[in-house]
């Protein structure tokens, strides 16, 4: 069956048992939308929650200090954040108060902006940036899928799959898999790409507060040329397969590379994702250490579970890893050189109708996603 027609079929969402449950009209209306977007294989957001705008705040170091903070923040206030942070501010001197509160107000403001300031600079980039290498925007599976994933797709595609699955599953309970993605030229040629675009004139927005130096990939215009069909063509089939609940109806996808390196991020703390399944793909470029580590439960969905024991993954030239956005995940320390990955973060809004907001793990607070005006 077509993935359309699957959807079609397919029951609304039960009542969440944890938090109340979504009105029927928007259920409809989301299921409705997942359809034609699922129809038309081009992604689009379709709800949102609003925990976006003031939880998992993260703060690394406070500017001009010493201090080193490594954990997320909720800020729904300036008074509430100070009630229940009131120890830990306690602890820290006036100026570092001051900057940690300004640090996360500024974060808070900068989400709030999201859309429209990716408006801008998107109308920005087009002005001002020309891509040295226009072939790495346009999906040629030929040359930039490794050949090992075109014939694990179409097996998936066929329900030819079966237990081969099993071959790249990460053994443990992460509940994660490994396997060949991309080819390792077509990484080289796309990292010459990132680079030549960060040494251009033209504005740069990062991922999040975690990530200081990745790339916004729609940003520069690779969404519509081969991230979209990337996502439909190729990680569906396999998501829908190995994740029957969190991976049936991906309709969007936020992709962004990381970058690390001495002198600048060097790794990333626990955390778990903005997604309902995440593809982490290795491009290079030269480096030692910094494996993914990684474990099954979340804390992000309710009910919550624990954790199990951590996985260490070491990053391969083209290698992906497709894993649970809830599952808790970290980026341990280089030690030498640089690492470029590219991240996509695949939303399902069926499964957070159902489940509740990746982050948050609540379904009373989703809404329609609408386009920043």
């Amino acid at each position: 069956k077509s993935y359309v027609s699957v959807m079609e079929e397919a029951k609304e969402p039960s009542s969440s048992s944890f938090s109340p449950s979504p009105s029927s009209s928007l259920k409809a209306e989301v299921s409705a939308k997942v359809r034609s977007v699922l129809k038309a294989q081009k992604s689009q957001r379709i709800v949102e929650c609003p925990c976006f705008f003031s939880d998992n705040v993260y703060i690394y170091k406070l500017t001009n200090t010493n201090r080193i903070i490594k954990r997320h923040f909720s800020f729904p206030s300036l008074s509430e954040f100070r009630a229940a942070e009131a120890k830990l501010l306690e602890s820290l001197t006036e100026n570092e108060r001051e900057t940690l509160e300004g640090a996360l107000q500024k974060e808070v403001e900068r989400r709030k902006r999201r859309d429209s300031d990716a408006v801008v600079r998107r109308e920005q980039i087009l002005k001002t940036y020309k891509p040295r290498d226009e072939e790495v925007f346009k999906l040629s599976p030929d040359t930039m899928l490794a050949p090992e994933f075109i014939k694990i797709i179409a097996a998936a595609k066929e329900g030819k799959l079966g237990e081969a699955v099993e071959t790249f599953k990460v053994p443990g309970g992460a509940k994660a898999y490994v396997f060949p993605c991309l080819r390792p030229d077509y990484c080289e040629r796309l990292v010459q790409e990132l680079d030549f675009f960060n040494a251009s004139k033209a504005p740069k927005g990062r991922p999040n507060s975690m990530n200081r130096y990745g790339i916004l990939l729609d940003e520069i215009g690779m969404t519509e040329g081969w991230l979209d069909q990337f996502l439909f063509t190729y990680i569906l089939p396999l998501s829908r397969l190995v994740y029957p609940g969190e991976g049936t109806a991906l309709t969007s996808h936020k992709s962004f590379t990381v970058e690390y390196q001495l002198g600048e991020d060097t790794e990333l703390t626990s955390h778990y994702d903005d997604a309902e399944v995440t593809l982490n793909v290795c491009l290079g470029v030269d480096f030692e250490k910094g494996d993914l580590e990684i474990s099954g439960g979340n804390k992000g969905i309710m009910p919550k579970r624990p954790l199990n024991p951590p996985v260490h993954l070491k990053h391969k030239l083209g290698n992906a890893v497709l894993h649970l956005g809830a599952s808790m995940h970290r980026a341990k320390p280089i030690t030498k050189g640089r690492r470029v990955n590219l991240i996509m973060w695949a939303r399902n809004p069926l499964h957070r109708l159902e489940k509740g907001c990746a982050l948050c793990g609540q379904t009373h607070r989703l809404r329609l996603w609408a386009t920043a005006k």
